[in-house]
């Protein structure tokens, strides 16, 4: 039986996918900023589990189909976590991404007429996350 540092450290990786989260986050977490999800995991032999878990809005806020990493120990499947280290790896990479998109738009435009705002493109790419 893994602990749950150990579990996210050596556990198996498999992806699940959110089937039940709040539609508005806000007054929807608990005093440490998490939030509840039903998320439903399918193992490489077809068998699935759900299981019920805190998500820190630290993570982003996550709707239901929504795919998130899961770690799990392999010799007892009912120990199983959220992949929240990837989670905020896989943000902060998304944020990385939409910054260097929203210099090279701005880097574009400078000294150009005023046109589209390449700010609001930047707040559309941030929403859709």
């Amino acid at each position: 039986m893994f602990g749950r540092d150990k579990l996210l450290d050596d556990g198996a990786q498999v992806d699940g996918v959110i089937i039940e989260a709040p539609e508005y986050f806000r007054g929807s977490t608990d005093m440490r900023g998490r939030y509840k999800v039903t998320v439903r995991v399918r193992f490489d032999d077809g068998a699935t589990v759900e299981v019920e878990r805190r998500l820190h809005l630290s993570c982003g806020e996550h709707h239901a189909g929504a795919v998130l990493p899961m770690r799990y120990d392999p010799a007892d499947r009912s120990e199983i976590e959220i992949d929240e280290p990837a989670v905020t790896a896989r943000r902060d990479a998304d944020f990385a991404a939409i910054k260097r998109r929203a210099v090279a738009r701005g880097e574009a435009h400078a000294g150009r007429p005023p046109g589209e705002d390449p700010l609001k493109r930047e707040l559309e790419d941030l929403d859709a996350l």
